[in-house]
């Protein structure tokens, strides 16, 4: 089993989403700032809104409010419903990251630099998990919860790249064959 692959994977209620090239080129970015807390985030907010993009660049609200009860699955499925209208999500959060890479919405994670994780929050499993989706190079690991000026320019260039859909149709194929091997590892565990 990979260390990283979150059962969320195994959920099969995820929408195919059709690759199709958008006339004018220009993403829908979401974001979803909440677990880094990353004291410069005005300077990747800054950059974002200079990014040619469609409307506005969209914040997830309401990701850490889930309701209790009934009302828990409609709200999860409002939250769902932004991720899946957006191009690009750039995120610090864990379960937004996974949710949008499920939902086959390329997706930029940013986290504070671990060496091992420690407690539920830290942000190693992130790094892990893009690491694990061969998407390393959409994880920036940040020091002393700063973004660098040339992280801040990477990610600004990132968003050009993974909106395209040869990126979008790579990404969707090692999640898909990534969670055929999840599943696979799951069924020989419980084969007997």
């Amino acid at each position: 089993m990979n260390l990283g692959m979150d059962c969320a994977f195994l959920l099969d209620d995820a929408p195919e989403r059709p690759l199709v090239a958008r006339q004018s080129r220009k993403p829908r970015i979401t974001t979803f700032f909440h677990r880094s807390r990353i004291s410069n985030l005005n300077d990747l907010t800054g950059l974002l809104s200079t990014i040619p993009h469609e409307g506005t660049v969209k914040s997830l609200t309401g990701w850490l409010q889930l309701p209790k009860g009934r009302a828990a699955s409609s709200h999860f499925e409002r939250l769902r419903d932004v991720i899946l209208q957006s191009d690009v999500m750039v995120t610090d959060t864990y379960h937004v990251a996974v949710n949008a890479v499920r939902d086959g919405v390329p997706t930029i994670c940013i986290g504070n630099y671990c060496e091992s994780q420690r407690d539920t929050l830290d942000d190693f499993k992130k790094k892990i998990l893009f690491r694990d989706l061969g998407l390393s190079d959409c994880y920036f690991e940040i020091q002393d919860s700063q973004l660098s000026t040339d992280q801040v320019k990477d990610i600004g260039n990132k968003i050009s790249c993974i909106n395209q859909i040869e990126f979008k149709q790579a990404m969707r194929e090692r999640v898909d064959a990534l969670r055929e091997q999840f599943h696979q590892n799951l069924e020989g565990l419980f084969a007997d």
